[in-house]
């Protein structure tokens, strides 16, 4: 198993799964909510053909989606691209091409 942040959220698991682990807002999520939501993302990721070491771009604002997609995508063995949220699609279509990227992940809303 690698050691990333991932690694971590699901340590805290163990040790706290009723306490808060993010707050956005009026939103909470405990630290089991918060892992059971990112390995269902990762999964998600997995269906859509994902695989460990792959490059995942990732295009969201500073928000709670934004925490549960990035630790899904480590969950998933493939490695975080982190684009501000404000970049434009056709840009960000560009960069795809330039570089290894693997997929584009634009989460839009919550993800729990």
């Amino acid at each position: 198993m690698s050691l990333n942040l991932a690694t971590h959220a699901h340590n805290s698991v163990r040790f706290f799964p009723d306490e808060i682990a993010l707050i956005h807002d009026e939103r909470r999520l405990t630290y089991r909510e918060f892992q059971q939501a990112f390995v269902a993302f990762a999964a998600h990721l997995h269906g859509l053909g994902v695989q460990p070491g792959d490059h995942i771009a990732l295009y969201a604002p500073n928000r709670m989606s934004f925490t549960v997609a990035y630790l899904g995508i480590l969950h998933a063995g493939a490695a975080g691209v982190l684009k501000n949220g404000t970049v434009a699609v056709r840009p960000a279509k560009r960069l795809r091409k330039k570089t290894n990227i693997s997929e584009a992940v634009i989460p839009f809303g919550e993800l729990t």
